[in-house]
């Protein structure tokens, strides 16, 4: 008995040792403002310092990037525009993408490779072991 009570426990730490833990369930709600000119803002449990990746597309007239930091729960990209003119009206796709962790504060938290990473919001990168927030919607540009 004592035998197979050993076993069961080493089994079973030997399990939890080779799984590492899934600490953060990420949470992230985005919001967008500023009309023909949008600002891409939001809140999110993701670690300060963590660096978010922006995409907006209008299918066929415009392709924007950006970047945003988050800073105690918060985010927001700067302003798209159209070389400094209104993006063109019409329904954008919007991507918003956690950037593979540079700083050791982040991947404490996330994990090396995002793997302490879950929820929704979280996808593993085809092909790899990088687990890494994707976020999609639609955006009605005026």
């Amino acid at each position: 008995m004592f035998w197979s009570s050993f076993l069961s426990s080493t089994a079973l730490l030997l399990l939890l040792a080779a799984k590492p833990a899934l600490a953060l369930e990420v949470k992230m709600d985005v919001h967008a403002s500023g009309g023909s000119y949008p600002v891409i803002s939001g809140l999110t449990n993701l670690p300060d310092g963590t660096e978010l990746s922006i995409t907006l597309v209008v299918p066929g007239e415009y392709l924007g990037q950006g970047k945003a930091i988050v800073e105690n729960g918060r985010f927001a990209s700067e302003a798209f525009s159209n070389n400094g003119k209104p993006l063109p009206s019409g329904v954008a796709n919007l991507e918003v993408n956690s950037v593979l962790a540079s700083s050791e504060k982040v991947r404490a938290v996330i994990g090396e490779h995002g793997e302490k990473m879950t929820g929704p919001h979280v996808t593993t990168l085809a092909g790899t072991s990088f687990r890494t927030v994707h976020m999609s919607s639609k955006l009605a540009i005026p």
